[in-house]
């Protein structure tokens, strides 16, 4: 057993100049668009509509809070699902302790923080950022189908032991 162990440890090893040095723990991920996120969001907010009908409301009103919810929508849309508006996050890379940049779709890179308010699973992954230049946090959300498996797998890992929140 001792044998299989030691090449166990020696894998993640590399040897320069007869000192040992370790790999990177970066991961990168590229955000793809995601077809099933735009599915969910839809019938939420498509939901959410239908369940102004049976409000004893005014019209003006229904119609008020069912065209704040088209604008909810839109703005998810394009910014988490389909990644269109210029700030939508296209690419993430998670740094030492919980230190992270972001790419934007306009191809900049912005250096945040994770926060530890982030929530991962296998299904869903929002990653709460504070970006350096920016007063409010932002989050990049992440579904199965928007990312490579493998690299799905190794951000979700990277996140719950890497990052997670001490006490």
């Amino acid at each position: 057993m001792e044998p299989l162990l030691a090449s166990y440890r020696q894998s993640s090893i590399a040897f320069t100049a007869g000192r040992p040095m370790r790999y990177s723990t970066m991961v990168r991920v590229t955000l793809e668009s995601s077809r099933w996120l735009t599915i969910v969001l839809t019938t939420v907010h498509a939901g959410s509509v239908a369940l102004l009908i049976p409000l004893g409301l005014p019209l003006w009103m229904k119609l008020a809070l069912a065209a704040a919810i088209a604008v909810g929508l839109a703005h998810s849309l394009r910014r988490h699902a389909l990644r269109r508006s210029a700030s939508a996050f296209t690419g993430i890379e998670l740094r030492d302790e919980d230190r992270a940049a972001v790419r934007t779709r306009d191809g900049k890179w912005h250096d945040a923080r994770i926060l530890p308010t982030t929530y991962v699973s296998p299904v869903l992954t929002i990653i709460n950022l504070k970006l350096a230049q920016q007063s409010r946090p932002r989050h990049a959300v992440i579904v199965p189908d928007s990312v490579r498996a493998d690299d799905f797998r190794a951000l979700r890992v990277s996140l719950r032991w890497r990052y997670r929140r001490s006490g």
